[in-house]
């Protein structure tokens, strides 16, 4: 070995050392988070495809008349129509894009449904274990969003004694929720029952549709609102409510902290300092 490499090897022993990396002592080190189901994209943007008309309605509504409120936690999803934040969302166009989303199991209709997925996996029942599968189609032509990107308990108003969080902006146009079989692949127009082979289960007790596929297919992304039946909310983004301004940015800035933890090179794993 030659006088630099030496140097260089001394001198990466030494960088470890402060940083508090050691063997790890077995392999490499196994993450404690299970997989995720598929298609899970984090329960701060559910889908919404599984309310009830007339909640997805009130939500809609709830929107134009400000930035909507929410109680959101382990006990389920409340919207607080008594509640609000002085604020509006405007619409922002985009390019149309389509997507299936095939949910073959009880556990990735809770996942990916979070709000309302437990009542659909109960109306098929067993279903999901022989072959059937819940299909959702997608046509998504825009976004609502505002600007706001925290508000504080100081910034609500009305009855707000259970918000946590507000709706900071939402995925519209159009979808279409039916029952599938995992032998018989369909595009979204089948989905929403205008193909050839569309609808397998038109008389399903899951079947939802909500908004006209022929109207978004109208969409440009320059449009300064979505189509008259294109407008449907898909799914919406939600931030939790801080206590003031000063927790809001903390939280922010310690989200931007590096972490020592990542420093160490596998297959090294941080120790404690004075631990060997």
């Amino acid at each position: 070995m030659t006088a630099r490499a030496l140097a260089g090897t001394r001198l990466l022993s030494a960088l470890l050392l402060v940083l508090g990396c050691g063997p790890s002592g077995g392999g490499e080190p196994k993450s404690p988070v299970a997989a995720s189901p598929k298609f899970v994209t984090g329960n701060l943007e559910p889908m919404i495809v599984d309310w009830q008309p007339e909640e997805r309605g009130d939500l809609e509504i709830s929107m134009r008349e400000g930035l909507v409120v929410v109680g959101y936690d382990e006990t389920g999803f409340r919207l607080l129509k008594d509640c609000h934040v002085d604020g509006n969302y405007e619409f922002m166009g985009m390019t149309r894009r389509e997507r299936v989303v095939r949910l073959e199991s009880a556990e990735d209709v809770r996942a990916n449904l979070p709000l309302g997925g437990l009542g659909l996996a109960a109306k098929l029942g067993g279903e999901l274990e022989h072959g059937a599968t819940l299909d959702i189609a997608m046509v998504m032509v825009g976004k609502l969003r505002t600007t706001w990107r925290t508000v504080t308990a100081k910034d609500l108003v009305g009855q707000c004694a259970q918000a946590s969080h507000f709706v900071r902006g939402a995925t519209v146009g159009a979808f279409a929720v039916d029952r599938g079989e995992r032998s018989q692949a369909r595009a979204v127009a089948e989905i929403f029952g205008l193909g050839a082979g569309g609808g397998t289960a038109k008389n399903s007790m899951v079947r939802i549709v909500d908004g006209q596929l022929p109207d978004c297919q109208r969409a440009t992304p320059d449009s300064d609102k979505a189509p008259a039946q294109c407008g449907a909310l898909i799914r919406v983004e939600l931030l939790p409510i801080a206590a003031s301004k000063d927790d809001a940015k903390a939280k922010a800035l310690a989200e931007r902290e590096p972490s020592l933890v990542d420093t160490c090179p596998r297959p090294l794993v941080r120790i404690e300092a004075g631990l060997r």
